[in-house]
């Protein structure tokens, strides 16, 4: 998992280490560790996820990803990620909620 300034900076060597399958960006963490911030991507975010991505397709090692939500997920397959992560359990928890109080309101 790749999410920290040191992770970053030695994303090449943890590529290469024999056994490793792939290399996980938590982008949150990762853009808090350039000093960014989550929320819509900044330069550095970006910067570094594409450095992480292009290592590990250079080492053949499955680039992964944690996305928030669907349409997030979507944007990371299309950027070349093959695993993604697409949900935070507080999200997801909060639109079961939303839909349940829908329900239990409605009129029929």
């Amino acid at each position: 998992m790749i999410e920290t300034a040191e992770g970053l900076s030695a994303v090449d060597q943890i590529a290469a280490v024999d056994g490793v399958d792939g290399l996980y960006v938590g982008p949150s963490d990762l853009a808090f560790a350039v000093g960014s911030q989550p929320g819509p991507e900044g330069p550095r975010t970006t910067e570094a996820i594409a450095l992480v991505l292009d290592t590990a397709r250079r080492h053949r090692r499955i680039p992964a990803i944690h996305a928030g939500d669907g349409v997030t997920a979507r944007q990371r397959r299309d950027q070349g990620f093959t695993f993604v992560t697409a949900s935070l359990d507080v999200g997801a928890t909060r639109r079961a909620f939303v839909a349940d109080l829908a329900q239990g309101r409605s009129a029929e």
